[in-house]
């Protein structure tokens, strides 16, 4: 026979329960709860716009030919329409440059060297991405924002590591979390406001030589932004040559999408404007 229990009680007794469970959790634990639980919120917000623009201010240091890290200095404007379209434009003090994704193709165009570059790609944002990572080499370091799941992107089952503390970045206080995989580690600062948004990124690429990083401060996020098919066609000025663009070695390096540089790095023969810009083996 079963005897009805008061409702204060199973509270009581529910209370007891949540306590002891906390209780067993670790700190470990907690913080990486907190930390994924953060990361998921940016992630609901980014999954749920249509189309979203922000502005990065970008260092990257990557190992030059001499063995030493070299550091590049760059501002980013990006717009991003889903499923199919991805603007960005770069300046800098020795580059300046834009990219086209249209659900097709991806335009890459220099104009301090006057060229450009164009690859097919897959239909999608987050088939793109793939596809520019794997075979061509030129992941870009706030790809992982930019799939339909972000949260999908960044959390693994290997990732370790949570929520560490707050901090103010830009003038915003935020929640710093910091995480590690095999392949890379990344620290994220989240905004502390209602909607919860990306202040800065820094990505370490520790198998790689040196190693490589990447430090990302985002400014300006606008989640309702418009942008109409034209904004991601291919706009190549007259006269800029074409360069081919040949496939990653078999095992990549880490780079960016970071026009004119990979235009040049895609190029072995940049006078044979007529060479075909599809893969020819990554």
């Amino acid at each position: 026979m079963k005897f009805p229990v008061p409702g204060s009680l199973i509270a009581v007794v529910g209370a007891l329960l949540i306590g002891a469970f906390a209780a067993c959790q670790s700190e470990e634990e907690r913080n990486f709860e907190r930390g994924t639980e953060i990361v998921r919120s940016v992630s609901d917000q980014l999954a749920g716009a249509q189309t979203f623009s922000f502005k990065s201010e970008e260092v990257h240091h990557r190992l030059g030919s001499d063995g030493t890290l070299k550091e590049r200095r760059f501002s980013r404007e990006t717009i991003i329409r889903r499923p199919d379209g991805v603007w960005f434009q770069i300046i800098g003090p020795d580059r300046d440059g834009e990219g086209f994704y249209n659900g097709e193709s991806l335009t890459l165009v220099g104009n301090r060297e006057q060229a450009w570059a164009q690859v097919p790609l897959p239909p999608t944002i987050d088939e793109a991405i793939d596809v520019l990572a794997v075979d061509y080499n030129v992941p870009m370091p706030m790809a992982d924002f930019l799939y339909s799941s972000p949260y999908e992107a960044l959390i693994s089952e290997d990732t370790r590591g949570g929520w560490v503390g707050e901090e103010t970045v830009a003038g915003k206080q935020c929640d710093h979390l910091a995480f590690e995989s095999e392949v890379v580690d990344w620290e994220l600062w989240v905004s502390k406001e209602e909607q919860p948004m990306p202040c800065q990124l820094l990505i370490t690429y520790k198998q790689d030589p040196g190693p490589p990083t990447s430090q990302l401060t985002f400014l300006e996020w606008n989640l309702a932004a418009q942008a109409d098919d034209s904004r991601f066609e291919p706009m190549i000025p007259e006269g800029y040559r074409r360069i081919p663009v040949i496939a990653a070695p078999a095992e990549p390096e880490v780079s960016d999408v970071q026009p004119p540089d990979s235009i040049e790095a895609a190029s072995p023969d940049p006078t044979d404007e007529a060479a075909d810009t599809t893969a020819t083996g990554n």
